[in-house]
């Protein structure tokens, strides 16, 4: 008796090592910040971290300059390109902001490190409907134990109706060890709450440092030390944490990773993390590695891994000292599937590099070389700013893609400039991207290709490859073996265009030696009819398996030619 089992393997998504690096973008000066004038024409000066586009305006902090020298919240037109000092520091609001402006309907919310009535940093809300300020908090004095001194964003939970809004924020210092912690304000009836109180090594971090990257109501973070402490130190290199904020009053920390103390590897985290739905990972920068210049590191939520995905390279070539910077400090972005992200030194010209990593390919290049030394006009590229700190801010526009990017040192007075990047044009979606995209998925995690929201045992790379829903688990594989005449034929449901390449193999042994598993030789044929309903996008596709097959295992393995899988 003939005997045939019929299995299908998972679809295999492809990477395509030839995928290129796009052109190296073009950077344009729109702005050199200049305080020089400190008593007639006090301007912003040193910028910390990225600006938030508003309609034309770009909105930021400054740590320097304004009337009282203690920093600004300004805007600047990149229309008119119009610079216009919303807000000088004056310590009583609070002293040397370092942290972005976080948008919350008409309100933008940011922190300071100094000043308020404890001279340990503010909470503060401008009104840009109104042009008016509202210290909302004063952190405590210097003798108290509570954590103070605020050097990253805010991130705003909406509790819904009668609870109001929570604002969690950051502070790098104080707390009973002293080494920070995360405080909640209560919009409702302005109470702040320490949340979590940060104890050092070795499980927990130390001086939290940049804000919070929101996935729902999990905040993602890193502190600059803590964690793990090697031999011979005393604190650790920083950890990559989550605050579980899904329940007010109720919020926890766990820590995701720690990075290794001060024995020469990687350490100190130097930003939140950038959050990818595409594979549920975070991207990361760390200051410190082998070679001191940093590294571009991945964590990846599903498989609970931490991977290095480039040292920043610091041997000399061509007479260049740190020839990809020195120090990665920024924020990491995405555009085209290549990584964004930015070093505070080093480089041609000494003021750090903005670097980018292809994430198909590995491929790594350095697109621009800033400078910090003001008044050299000899070079074109000179000149232009230098130690940019914060992260990319994109214009959204389809037409004219560009980042805006703020550096806190260089240009014309050596106070730090405003630069343009120019962008190649957006790559159109590829079919899984337009696939995933007409499903209405609980939250952007659930889209991944190695996801599996409806808990059936296929990711969603399979569910796409072979046309089933990845929102019902009931909905059966779509396989089917049937009977034409006597002879046995395999039928599945195939994309309709070139996206997925199907291959019919078998084997007696379940690829085990000594029959690994081999291509079937016949016809895949289109049917004509559909024994199944077939989704938009598909077909119905059949292929009679040989006479004499005999005992065996046949399986579908489908290839999916998308270089931007994971």
């Amino acid at each position: 008796m003939k005997t045939i089992q019929f299995r299908v393997l998972s679809a295999v998504a492809s990477l395509s090592l030839s995928a290129p690096l796009h052109a190296v973008p073009a950077v344009v000066k729109l702005h050199d910040f200049d305080n020089t004038d400190i008593l007639n024409n006090p301007g912003p000066q040193a910028p910390n971290d990225a600006p938030v586009l508003i309609g034309s305006k770009l909105w930021f902090t400054t740590e320097k300059g304004g009337y009282w020298g203690f920093g600004t919240l300004s805007t600047f037109d990149v229309g008119t390109f119009q610079l216009e000092e919303k807000l000088s520091m004056d310590n009583a609001s609070g002293n040397t902001p370092k942290a972005s402006p976080v948008i919350d309907g008409d309100q933008l919310l940011f922190t300071t490190q100094r000043g308020g009535t404890g001279d340990r940093g503010t909470l503060l809300s401008w009104d840009t409907a109104g042009d008016t300020h509202e210290v909302l908090w004063n952190s405590p004095d210097r003798d108290s134990l509570d954590p103070n001194q605020m050097w990253g964003d805010v991130t705003v939970i909406d509790r819904g109706e009668g609870l109001g809004k929570d604002i969690y924020f950051m502070a790098y210092f104080g707390g009973t060890p002293g080494f920070g912690g995360i405080l909640r304000y209560q919009t409702n009836d302005q109470s702040v709450t320490t949340v979590h109180e940060f104890q050092g090594a070795p499980g927990d971090g130390r001086n939290p440092y940049k804000g919070f990257t929101a996935v729902g109501t999990d905040l993602y973070f890193t502190t600059f030390t803590g964690g793990l402490v090697a031999t011979g130190q005393t604190i650790g290199g920083g950890i990559l944490g989550k605050l579980d904020a899904s329940t007010r009053g109720n919020e926890s920390v766990t820590t995701l990773a720690t990075l290794p103390g001060g024995d020469g590897s990687l350490r100190f985290p130097a930003h939140n993390p950038y959050y990818r739905a595409k594979d549920h990972s975070l991207y990361f920068t760390s200051i410190g590695t082998t070679t001191q210049s940093g590294a571009l590191l991945k964590y990846d939520l599903h498989t609970h891994t931490l991977t290095t995905l480039h040292e920043v390279q610091d041997a000399p070539t061509s007479g260049s000292y740190f020839p990809e910077g020195k120090l990665a400090y920024s924020a990491v972005t995405e555009w085209n599937n290549e990584l964004f992200y930015a070093t505070i030194q080093g480089g041609d010209h000494g003021g750090g590099t903005i670097n980018r990593y292809h994430l198909q390919t590995g491929a790594h290049d350095v697109v621009i070389h800033l400078d910090s030394n003001p008044g050299d006009d000899a070079q074109p590229l000179l000149n232009m700013g230098g130690e940019m700190r914060g992260g990319f801010t994109f214009n959204h526009s389809t037409a004219s893609p560009a980042f805006y990017v703020l550096t806190k040192q260089g240009g014309a007075y050596d106070h730090g400039t405003i630069l343009r990047i120019d962008l190649d044009a957006q790559v159109a979606p590829t079919p899984y991207e337009t696939w995933a995209a007409a499903w209405s998925f609980a939250n952007s995690a659930d889209a991944a290709p190695n996801a599996d929201p409806d808990g059936d045992g296929r990711p969603n790379r399979v569910e796409f490859a072979f046309g089933t829903g990845p929102l019902d688990g009931a909905d059966g594989n779509g396989f089917a073996l049937g009977d034409d005449s006597g002879a046995l034929e395999l039928r599945w449901t195939a994309r309709s265009d070139a996206s997925v390449t199907y291959t019919v193999t078998g084997s007696p042994t379940l690829g085990a030696a000594p029959s690994p598993w081999a291509p079937v030789a016949g016809t895949q044929e289109i049917m004509a009819v559909p024994d199944v309903s077939v989704p938009s996008g598909y077909e119905r596709r059949r292929m009679t398996l040989p006479t004499g097959a005999g005992s065996g295992f046949f399986r579908i393995e489908a290839t999916i030619h998308d270089a931007t899988l994971p």
